[in-house]
């Protein structure tokens, strides 16, 4: 059936939703886009135009991705849309961030914070301040990242947004997690989960599962993690076999939680999920996948798999959140101390 909806109602929707259903925004862009350039209607094309690059930012492989990106800032800068303009360069900002220069990122993101608040809608504001979040983030800049990211949620909350509200919380309660803070954490992650179950959001509930049941583990809350997992799992519909390979190290840790071994072994035989934008799904997948060997007593393997992982991120130059780093030593730790090698242990205490 042909959509009747004008430009401006699939720009109006795609905003809604592009915090929640990347799929469903980035087709709304796409359709809007289409229509509105052969209407002349520079506006909502130029919006189209960035919700369909940022959708496939999001999901799509980072060449086809890269592509939708340079589309619409060729295609912007043509129109001379300024609104697209400035989103365009979000958009590069957070292609900066996903590519690892996060120096690009921040620097895009603090010029674009520049622009005047009456120029830009809430939900344009709330793109670069989520750029600026992930930016400070990933670059270790803990204060600045807390300062943007709970500028988010009192955004969200003055757009009365339980989409943009959901979105902030999570990011809220990822940063609290990989900084430590777990009981700040699973309050902010407990929330986010809520409120994706009440939009009945499809594309949330995973990514959102998968980070509670990191913090109810840190919480030894193994009950509660296998109870969220088991909901999860049973919700209607199921869970798409993607979305079990994803948070393929979750599963597994919150079978491993009760003791359920064998299941967390199945959950990671996988291997780590290929995610576009995620280079810390492999870390994830390495030290949960050690924690279960050393259950089963395999501690030098369980040491060679951690070992020989911060060797490949050494070579790559990544830079795991300190969460996740900490985690792989504490599996080194382990796993030396049960093989009498005292001085690797304490070494990788000292990490």
């Amino acid at each position: 059936m042909t959509d009747i909806r004008s430009n401006a109602s699939l720009i109006a929707e795609a905003w809604r939703m592009v915090h929640v259903e990347w799929r469903t925004a980035g087709a709304l862009g796409r359709l809007a886009a289409q229509r509105a350039r052969r209407s002349g209607d520079a506006i909502n094309e130029a919006f189209g135009l960035f919700h369909a690059a940022y959708c496939d930012l999001r999901i799509a492989p980072p060449k086809e991705a890269a592509t939708a990106v340079d589309e619409a800032v060729k295609r912007c800068a043509e129109l001379g849309v300024q609104r697209g303009i400035w989103l365009c360069r979000d958009l590069q900002g957070l292609q900066a961030h996903f590519e690892g220069d996060f120096a690009r990122a921040l620097a895009i993101g603090e010029a674009n914070a520049q622009v005047p608040a009456s120029d830009r809608s809430d939900d344009e504001r709330f793109i670069t301040l989520m750029l600026l979040h992930y930016a400070s983030r990933a670059s270790g800049r803990v204060a600045d990242a807390l300062r943007h990211g709970y500028r988010l949620l009192w955004l969200a909350d003055a757009m009365d947004s339980d989409e943009h509200r959901a979105h902030a919380l999570h990011n809220l309660g990822a940063l609290q997690a990989d900084t430590f803070n777990v009981e700040d954490a699973v309050v902010l992650q407990e929330q986010a989960l809520a409120l994706a179950r009440k939009l009945q959001a499809t594309e949330l509930p995973a990514p959102f599962t998968g980070d509670l049941l990191y913090t109810y583990a840190a919480l030894n809350e193994h009950e509660k993690a296998y109870r969220t997992l088991t909901e999860w799992l049973t919700q209607p519909g199921g869970v798409a076999a993607a979305d079990r390979h994803h948070q393929c190290a979750s599963i597994a840790l919150a079978y491993l939680g009760v003791g359920k071994v064998e299941e967390a072994e199945q959950a990671l035989a996988l291997g780590p999920f290929p995610h576009p934008t995620d280079t810390h799904l492999e870390c994830s997948w390495t030290w949960v996948s050690g924690e279960v060997l050393c259950a089963r007593g395999r501690h030098a393997e369980a040491r060679d798999l951690c070992v020989a992982y911060l060797e490949r991120a050494g070579e790559r130059k990544d830079a795991d959140y300190p969460f996740e780093a900490y985690r792989l030593q504490e599996v080194i730790r382990v796993a030396s101390q049960a093989l009498g090698d005292t001085e690797s242990a304490e070494q990788a205490v000292q990490r």
